[in-house]
């Protein structure tokens, strides 16, 4: 915080003023410079949900397996950073993505059906060299169709 003050312009102003040396555009508060100008940063609660979501995230990103969900360093972390809440285990997390891709299905199917139009979708499945399972999707709709 020194060496930040002490390159501050704006706090180099208010020592001068209050010095008497230099006059300040009355258009500067301090305080709110100060204060009132960092927000914080606004933070949904943390539920059960939230944090299953996270570690499914988590484990998705890193390719780990669900056992991870069960790793004793893991679980001291999350009951470190949240002791409100248990930490997930591994068959929590695969119910929870089995929910979420139900979920999303259903929405998709709605969404769906409120189109006007037909839908073509191409599917196509791979692994890699190293074992990467991989599935690729894409769709487009279109309005008229030609018998």
């Amino acid at each position: 915080m020194t060496r930040h003050l002490k390159t501050c312009a704006k706090y180099s102003k208010h020592i001068k003023k209050m010095a008497g040396e230099v006059t300040v555009d009355p258009a500067v508060d301090l305080f709110e410079d100060f204060f009132n100008s960092v927000t914080p940063r606004d933070r949904p609660v943390t539920t059960r949900d939230r944090i299953k979501e996270k570690v499914l995230r988590i484990i998705i990103s890193g390719n780990l397996s669900f056992s991870f969900a069960e790793n004793a360093d893991f679980i001291d972390l999350l009951k470190d950073a949240y002791p409100d809440c248990t930490p997930p285990n591994r068959k929590a997390v695969v119910d929870y993505l089995k929910a979420k891709a139900t979920l999303t299905r259903h929405e998709l199917q709605g969404e769906l059906a409120q189109l006007d139009s037909k839908v073509s979708t191409a599917l196509d499945i791979w692994t890699t060299r190293t074992g990467y399972a991989f599935l690729g999707m894409s769709s487009h709709g279109c309005r008229f169709w030609f018998s």
